[in-house]
């Protein structure tokens, strides 16, 4: 399968590279590529330590190279074109997802994906959160919310189902124990939905701020699920002191009470 351009082309085969990189651990590994790219350097950031910056040597601009050590277990393109075509739809001034840009799984053991390199930066993290004005926080909340709504209520599940591993169960005390301070507004939310795209990961390394937007990154640990385990997986980041700081309460209270107001308006 080559995927380029949003579309799919079966057994399209094309002229690839390959280049032996180290990862953050200190492990060699072989990268493949198309032959347009060059290698710039290791992205190197939390769980995306196989990935790779690459530039485009027609029109010099740079992508994020991923190959299939990234997300060992799965298959790496299949699973990423199927959240890549579910997410499509999603269109946010304030908030965006990385776009594959092409992907390939024609040549076994070659597999690569390309996709955009976030304009974002900085791990939304104790610091960044601290440092942003008030009003700007509610935005930004609101602005995940909305992200949220849409993988758990929006997507084409059927495009999905067969790549994605299920996690159907409830919420169980080992889970509410992972946070600090479960705003009540969460136990309001209904909780009936199982068949939803959680990203399942989602912690200040992988939302990113650039000063006015975010971007959510890293979906290679995404599941098939009930869309509380994505919530209560921000209430557990957020409300630790490490990663929240004083203002990550607040940050909680926000995207909860914003993912309510928006859930109640689409079941109007």
């Amino acid at each position: 399968m080559k995927y380029a351009n949003g579309k799919i082309y079966d057994n399209r085969k094309e002229p690839l590279q390959y280049s032996k990189l180290v990862d953050k651990e200190g492990q060699t590994y072989t990268a493949c590529y198309p032959s347009n790219y060059k290698i710039v350097g290791p992205l190197g950031c939390g769980a995306q330590q196989w990935a790779t910056i690459v530039m485009d040597v027609h029109s010099s601009k740079s992508y994020v190279l991923k190959n299939s050590k990234w997300n060992k277990g799965k298959d790496l393109v299949s699973t990423s074109v199927a959240i890549d075509m579910c997410l499509k739809g999603f269109s946010d001034k304030m908030v965006s997802v990385p776009k594959i840009r092409e992907a390939s799984n024609s040549i076994y053991g070659s597999e690569y994906i390309i996709e955009e390199l976030c304009a974002a930066s900085a791990h939304m993290d104790a610091l960044v959160l601290d440092s942003i004005h008030p009003k700007e926080h509610k935005e930004i909340a609101r602005a995940v919310a909305r992200l949220l709504i849409h993988t758990h209520y929006k997507v084409d599940m059927s495009m999905i189902t067969q790549y994605l591993k299920a996690d159907y169960g409830r919420l169980d005390k080992s889970d509410i124990a992972r946070a600090n301070n479960v705003p009540d507004s969460f136990w309001m939310i209904n909780d009936d939905k199982k068949t939803s795209l959680l990203h399942n990961d989602l912690h200040e390394g992988n939302i990113l701020y650039n000063g006015s937007t975010i971007s959510v990154i890293d979906w290679g640990h995404a599941i098939i699920g009930q869309p509380s385990r994505d919530l209560l997986s921000i209430v557990s980041n957020y409300t630790d002191t490490k990663c929240g700081g004083k203002s990550g309460n607040s940050f909680v209270k926000h995207v909860i009470d914003a993912y309510r107001f928006y859930l109640d308006t689409m079941h109007r």
